[in-house]
């Protein structure tokens, strides 16, 4: 069941990085899941884009504040989505 898991994560991460990448003008493939929003990059205004992509993409309600403090990562996002 484990691997299920993991592999729905990583289809997950793969559309995050793509939401992403859109938003901030890059490629997916440029982009580094472990890597922190801010170490990517992403200033606030592309951040509050990638949310408002997000929660409409997953019927979420991240706010900037708590990806700042709370899901920094791609793979942090990913998890919280696929968890709920």
């Amino acid at each position: 069941a484990t691997s299920g898991v993991t592999e729905q994560n990583g289809t997950l991460e793969a559309a995050l990085t793509k939401l992403l990448a859109k938003v901030i003008q890059s490629t997916p493939e440029q982009i580094d899941i472990n890597c922190s929003f801010f170490e990517l990059g992403v200033d606030s205004i592309s951040l509050v884009d990638f949310i408002q992509s997000v929660n409409k993409t997953y019927q979420a309600e991240f706010t900037p504040g708590e990806i700042f403090e709370r899901y920094p990562r791609i793979v942090d996002v990913a998890e919280c989505i696929s968890s709920s």
